[in-house]
């Protein structure tokens, strides 16, 4: 099938488009170079658009993976071409887990290396063409992914403080062979990219050629189908972030601070496919993993449609999802408490002080002069002994403003602090007497009142 040839001026185009540009220029670039054909072509476009002043900064990037022989004669030659095109290169050693998806280690650690290194506002280019794009659907496919997965690699994306962007996408590599004939480019081969115990090596040697062969054009239309995902996943997108708008409200926990909850009345009156969309889109927002199918169903099952007073809980790669009254919560996993032991008197330092708990965040107290309409200590009540609540058992205690001596279990239940939470609570106590506990509660015999004060606050 032909294709129109890959030339300075479409490649120009895709450049200003995928970017977004309303100018003749675009930011400064950085492109990933590994040596081989594909970053080879994208290396000597972007040079091209630099003499013609459409790109005013070029730099390379190059990861030394370690994993082959041939690793340093890599690094040999993108210092010598990036020194004879005039263009400043970084090279970067990274280390690759050795276990069995070697291709997933290898990847992960160069997009930390492209993540630390871009600048703000700058733009790391990749030269992913059309053939990378449906091997990405095709394995994704037997994997199982769902219209995300689908949609394939975007042309753009944020990355750290910069940007990644793809402008080949649209052309195939045969487009990209040709460039480099015509324009006499020299590049190293990878030797193992026809291994085929690699997944996409298997699919591009063994099976994208018979399925071309047997349906020629294969390769442009499930580019296409990708593209028809994009535009779905774009309108779910939308959708999901209505109905999470409409759905969550934010919460202040102690420790945790403030947090996007969702409703479980609200999830419970959805269809699954809905309900399935809005968690995946709250997770996704909360820069959380996201389930699977059969993890999510879980989720609904047990902690959603949990008893009010039931405090169900749910973990997997983590994460963690929690029934609190009639909120979902989510939160990247809490560090075990392990063998955290009550501490001693905390010493003060200057107009303030920090006590850290091991594996349980950090108490931090700040003097006020005059009252801040939050309860506060008296100034001569800060020190005492600091036991997680777990190890504490104290008497009753009343507390400003409220009637009656209560029990630290039922003062905790009036004042809605989560179970998931109440045995890691620092206490400040003097003996069986409640002293404090940041964030939550501050003891009537101990409180400042309208003076001045110390005033409590729990960090994990």
């Amino acid at each position: 099938m032909r294709t129109d040839p890959l030339t300075v001026d479409r490649f120009r185009s895709c450049l200003l488009q995928a970017l977004n540009c309303k100018g003749s220029t675009v930011p400064d670039v950085v492109v990933g170079f590994s040596g081989g054909l594909d970053s080879t072509v994208l290396l000597s476009l972007c040079r091209e658009l630099r003499e013609q002043g459409v790109l005013k900064g070029v730099g390379a990037l190059h990861v030394h993976h370690g994993l082959s022989r041939l690793a340093d004669d890599w690094v040999n030659h993108a210092e010598a071409l990036c020194q004879s095109w005039e263009i400043p290169l970084q090279v970067h050693y990274v280390q690759c887990g050795q276990g069995q998806n070697i291709e997933e280690s290898a990847r992960n650690a160069r997009y930390q290396v492209f993540e630390e290194s871009l600048q703000v506002g700058e733009v790391l280019l990749q030269a992913h063409h059309q053939d990378d794009q449906v091997e990405t659907l095709l394995y994704r496919l037997v994997r199982g992914s769902g219209i995300h997965g689908m949609s394939g690699m975007p042309t753009t994306r944020s990355l750290g403080v910069g940007q990644l962007c793809r402008p080949l996408l649209v052309f195939p590599r045969s487009a990209l062979e040709d460039y480099a004939r015509r324009h006499g480019l020299e590049w190293i081969e990878d030797d193992s990219n026809t291994d085929t115990r690699f997944d996409r090596n298997f699919l591009r040697a063994d099976i994208v050629p018979v399925l071309e062969q047997r349906w020629p054009g294969m390769k442009s239309r499930v580019a296409r189908f990708s593209e028809i995902c994009q535009d779905s996943v774009q309108l779910l997108d939308e959708l999901a972030k209505e109905d999470l708008q409409a759905a969550s409200l934010s919460v202040t926990f102690p420790g945790v601070g403030e947090l996007q909850v969702v409703d479980c009345g609200w999830l419970s009156e959805q269809t699954a496919a809905r309900r399935n969309l809005v968690l995946r889109h709250w997770l996704s927002v909360l820069d959380l993993p996201v389930p699977d199918s059969e993890m999510l169903e879980r989720i609904y099952n047990e902690v959603v449609l949990a008893r009010v007073d039931a405090e169900p809980e749910l973990h997997w790669g983590g994460c963690s999802v929690y029934r609190h009254r009639h909120w979902l919560v989510a939160l990247a996993a809490l560090p075990r408490l392990g063998e955290c032991k009550s501490q001693s008197s905390a010493v003060l330092k200057g107009d303030d002080f920090c006590l850290s708990f091991a594996g349980n965040g950090d108490v931090i107290a700040q003097w006020y002069d005059s009252s801040t309409g939050v309860s506060a200590l008296r100034a001569t009540t800060l020190n005492g002994q600091w036991s997680l609540r777990r190890d504490v058992m104290v008497e009753p205690f009343a507390l400003p403003g409220r009637k009656g001596r209560k029990t630290l279990k039922k003062w905790l239940n009036e004042l809605g602090v989560p179970a998931w939470l109440r045995e890691r609570l620092p206490v400040l106590h003097k003996g069986a007497e409640v002293v404090a506990i940041p964030g939550v509660l501050v003891a009537a015999d101990f409180c400042a009142g309208e003076g001045p004060g110390w005033s409590l606050k729990w960090q994990l």
